[in-house]
């Protein structure tokens, strides 16, 4: 959804919580289906709040998770195991 530019609700738990940055480019919520479905409901109804946080969830989405960014990371974590080997 972020590389969509697409701002994101979803339930604050794993993974999720490094990706979204609640307030800024979707909302992390509690467990609770009332909570998720007035954030949904809050982006709905806000055009420009969904269209702010749309474009600061793809500014994100490019500058954390684009393939050169990704690689660049895994060649970082390579050559720091093979520098800490034995």
């Amino acid at each position: 959804a972020k590389a969509c530019g697409l701002p994101v609700v979803a339930v604050f738990g794993g993974g999720v919580a490094d990706a979204i940055h609640s307030g800024r480019d979707g909302f992390l919520v509690p467990p609770q289906l009332a909570e998720f479905i007035d954030r949904v409901l809050q982006l709905l109804a806000q055009p420009d709040l969904r269209l702010q946080m749309g474009a600061t969830a793809a500014s994100d989405a490019a500058a954390r998770y684009a393939a050169h960014v990704v690689a660049k990371e895994m060649e970082k974590t390579y050559n720091s195991l093979i520098r800490n080997w034995r």
